[in-house]
């Protein structure tokens, strides 16, 4: 063997038992991923995770073992972890203390997985060292698969009637939760918080269990609503909040829905007059006029009807009259007769006013009032007074004709 051979092969064997001896000897951390669960992780969620430190050394003690856990996104540290007496000042610092020769220990910590993680491998960094040991911070990267995890979103949205409108009672709205995660959703609950003009119809509730929404899949969450006469037309904002349990951990989610109002017809009647002005017992055949002025959405098949109480001493000839189709800002009128009964009483009468019309495919009513008043007692005609008097002069002639005969022949026998 030439001599170049033999100082390499020499070599080669001192190196391989220095480092021997040096493994054998000297404190050589090591720093291992047990387990994590749940697995995989979910996006939003918690997971936690064990670590095994373990000192590699035959002979020397490892003293004052010090390991901190290096958290980047989508990972953070939760506030709350595993109880253990080896917390440092700060939760993601472990001081371990003496780790003897061959020995280990295992430290557990609670994870957090931001919501907008994506699938696949990230990674966590632990770092340990010792108190004399000269090669200072060793690291260890440890790979946790994430999964997206549950992701819902509000998808489409229905009502019916289909166009959502002031003064409707009883309005159905179906809301869909679409879950695109990887992970089924359970357990799943809707509650809408409506805003003023808004309320929850009688006998429903603002709630609804819908149960589990499996990965890929949707569901429908159904509400109903009543809407006020008085809401304006337009966007109004409700909060749709969204809870379920995934991963071991309940979830609150909050979304922002519009309700979204359209255009209705809005009447105003106007210019109420009567004919005679003066209205008294008795006057038949009395003309009411109104204006009924379309302030909303186009309306179609306009009409309007009268209605009087039992007690009211006003009798329409015709309760109904047609006023026909009103465009928006449009004025129509609508005329009645009536008859006020002989012993009404002196005051004013409110009528009540019903005024119908077609809004897409349905009739919808409106009520209103007019005010009327009878304000002078019976006043009698012509011919009723003809009716009293020639009786009165029929009679006062009968006694004046008796009475002038009667003369006569008295005065003729003397």
């Amino acid at each position: 063997m030439s001599t170049k051979k033999y100082v390499f092969l020499l070599s080669v064997l001192l190196i391989i038992t220095t480092t021997g001896i040096s493994s054998s000897s000297d404190v050589h951390l090591s720093m291992e991923n047990m387990k994590y669960e749940p697995t995989p992780a979910e996006a939003g969620g918690y997971f936690d995770i064990w670590i095994k430190v373990e000192n590699l050394a035959t002979e020397k003690y490892a003293e004052n073992v010090t390991c901190e856990l290096i958290t980047d996104y989508p990972f953070s540290l939760d506030d709350n972890q595993p109880y253990s007496n080896l917390l440092g000042e700060e939760s993601r610092s472990r001081n371990i203390g003496i780790l003897p020769p061959r020995d280990q220990i295992r430290l557990q910590y609670r994870i957090r997985v931001e919501q907008d993680a994506v699938d696949g491998w990230n990674t966590l960094r632990i770092r340990c060292k010792d108190e004399k040991g000269d090669l200072g911070w060793i690291y260890q990267d440890m790979a946790v698969n994430v999964d997206e995890g549950v992701n819902l979103n509000v998808g489409s949205m229905r009502t019916e009637p289909f166009d959502m409108k002031a003064d409707t009672n009883d309005l159905k709205l179906e809301v869909t939760l679409e879950n695109n995660g990887g992970t089924n959703a359970n357990s799943v609950n809707a509650y809408l918080e409506v805003p003023d003009g808004f309320e929850q119809s009688q006998s429903y509730s603002l709630q609804d269990s819908v149960g589990r929404i499996e990965e890929g899949d949707a569901k429908t969450a159904v509400f109903y609503l009543d809407v006020d006469e008085g809401v304006d037309s337009g966007l109004h904002k409700a909060n749709l909040t969204v809870e379920y349990h995934s991963n071991n951990n309940d979830v609150v989610e909050d979304y922002e829905i519009d309700l979204d109002v359209r255009p209705t017809p809005n009447f105003e009647v106007r210019d109420i007059g009567v004919t005679p002005e003066n209205l008294g017992q008795g006057d038949e055949d009395v003309e009411l006029r109104f204006k009924v002025k379309n302030h909303g959405d186009d309306a179609e098949s306009v009409s309007a009807r009268m209605f009087t109480d039992s007690d009211q001493d006003i009798d329409f000839e015709e309760n109904y009259d047609y006023v026909g189709n009103l465009d928006s800002n449009e004025t129509g009128e609508a005329v009645f007769k009536f008859d006020v009964e002989e012993d009404a009483d002196i005051k004013d009468y409110i009528l009540d006013l019903e005024i119908r019309y077609v809004d897409g495919n349905d009739v919808k009513i409106d009520s209103e009032s007019v005010r009327i008043s009878v304000e002078e007692e019976r006043r009698i005609m012509i011919n009723e007074l003809l009716l009293y008097i020639l009786p009165l002069i029929g009679v006062i002639f009968l006694v004046y004709w008796f009475g002038f005969s009667e003369k006569q022949e008295n005065d003729g026998g003397q």
